[in-house]
Order: structure tokens, then C-alpha cells, then sequence
């Protein structure tokens, strides 16, 4: 039985499926750069892939340009992210990445563009353990530390609840790798910086594409008039010198084998 967390964040990319790739450039941008990875990682085509988290299927697509003759499975927790994928004809399927309906030793290569910290560390590895090969490829990108972090300055402090999403570290990403089974394990660090002109529409940047939700205890009230204020006058104090506002990721690109 699914837990109520992955329920809520089912139904939030549910609702965020029809107008992601509108909104989704951040992401999209990410896609391409992992992209551009692969030829470090992997100079032959895999035989069978896996895009895990694979939203609209922008990973997709692009792996299926490069590498045409690979057979390419892609999964989304999102029935309705999995929808739009199929609509631009990449094999989707709906499926937990902590616990994938695939039989091991299944793919040679796992591909994951900013899903995983979605996901618990210690289960999503050892489970993509079981569907790689033992001469398989994971590669992907992920969120750590320092992400959004003028958005959690500016909310600090305001009420018990969380405002950003709890994201593991690369040190807890590399141990639980390990773990897992993985004994070369590659890391690269990014910093990337968007801009938006005001808080509402930085915050609509990032409910938009669905990635609002934090956790269970999420605040659930409207936030009053008072703290509202409060918190745009904290995020002034980011305001950058051509008037704009920031917001930070804080990017991991990590290629892993056995």
C-alpha cells in the first residue's frame, strides 16, 4: 500500500501534468545537460534503458534521438505525467521508483533527470541495484543542500511547517550508492541561479511544475497577511542588482557502475 506521502506527491504532479512543459525550463535545461554527459559515460548504445522519473518523457525523446535502436522504458509515480508521455510516443508506465514492477538485472542502463530527490536514498538505490545489469550504467541529476535556499531564509522561522523539501546530501548520496552495490561512483557539482521579477511568480514557477509539495507535514492554511509580508520582505533582500529575484539549485550529476 502506497504511504500518503507518495500519494500527495502523485496527485501533485497529476494536477501539474497539462501544463509542465510550459512551465518546466528549468528542468528541461537540466535534461539537455545531463544529456550532454553521456558520452563520457557510455560509448556504445545500451541495449534497454530506463528513464525513472520520467515526467512528460523530455529524457526521453532525447535519448531516443541519440540512440535509436535502444529500447527505451520509462516510468512516472504521475498517472497523468505518464499520459503526456505516451501522447509523444515514449513507452511510459506508472510506477514507484522505490518499487519498480521490473524483473532484475532487466536494463544496462538507468537514466533519472531531477526525480530522485523525490525519492529515500537508501531504498530507490538498492532497488535500481536489482533492474541494472552487472555491467550496467545509473546516471543522473538530483537536488542537494543549498537548493532554494533564499526561498528557506525567507520563510524561516514563520511557523512549524516545512517550506522546502528536505534533500540529502551528496555525502549521504555516495555512501548509500555504495551501499547499494555501486563501487565507481562519479560525482559533478553545479550551482544554477533562475531569475523571476516578483515572489508570486517565482513561487508559481515552482508549484506549476508540481514541485510545491515538501513533505507530509506540509502547511495546509492559508498564510496570513502579517507573515506574508514578512516573507517578501526577506526575499527583497535577495533582490539582485538589475532588480530581479533569485532563486538557487544547487545541482548533482552522478554516473555510478558496479
Amino acid at each position: 500500500m502506497r504511504d500518503i506521502e507518495k500519494i500527495g506527491v502523485s496527485a501533485t504532479f497529476d494536477r501539474a501534468a497539462k501544463d509542465y512543459d510550459d512551465l518546466a525550463r528549468f528542468q528541461h535545461a537540466v535534461c539537455t545537460r545531463l544529456l550532454n554527459m553521456l558520452p563520457a559515460q557510455r560509448t556504445t548504445p545500451p541495449r534497454h534503458l530506463l528513464d525513472g522519473g520520467c515526467g512528460t518523457g523530455c529524457g526521453a525523446r532525447l535519448l531516443a534521438r541519440k540512440w535509436g535502436n535502444t529500447r527505451i522504458t520509462a516510468c512516472d509515480i504521475s498517472l497523468e505525467m505518464t499520459r503526456h508521455a505516451r501522447k509523444k510516443a515514449v513507452a511510459a508506465v506508472c510506477a514507484d521508483m522505490e518499487h519498480l514492477p521490473f524483473p532484475a538485472s532487466c536494463f544496462d542502463f538507468v537514466w533519472s533527470n531531477l526525480s530522485l530527490q523525490w525519492c529515500n536514498p537508501h531504498v530507490v538505490f538498492q532497488e535500481l541495484s536489482r533492474v541494472l545489469t552487472r555491467d550496467g550504467t545509473l546516471l543522473f541529476s538530483t537536488l542537494v543542500p543549498g537548493t532554494l535556499m533564499e526561498l528557506r531564509t525567507a520563510f524561516s522561522g514563520m511557523d512549524a511547517h516545512p517550506h522546502a523539501r528536505p534533500l540529502a546530501s551528496e555525502e549521504t548520496v555516495v555512501r548509500t550508492l555504495r551501499k547499494a552495490g555501486f563501487s565507481h561512483v562519479h560525482t559533478h557539482n553545479e550551482t544554477w541561479v533562475e531569475q523571476f521579477p516578483d515572489l508570486p511568480a517565482l513561487l508559481g514557477s515552482i508549484r506549476g511544475i508540481g514541485a510545491g509539495r515538501v513533505g507530509k507535514d506540509q502547511r495546509r492554511a492559508l498564510m496570513g497577511k502579517k507573515m506574508w509580508q514578512t516573507v517578501q520582505a526577506r526575499y527583497q533582500s535577495f533582490r539582485t542588482a538589475n532588480g530581479m529575484l533569485p532563486v538557487t539549485y544547487r545541482l548533482l550529476f552522478v554516473s555510478a557502475r558496479f
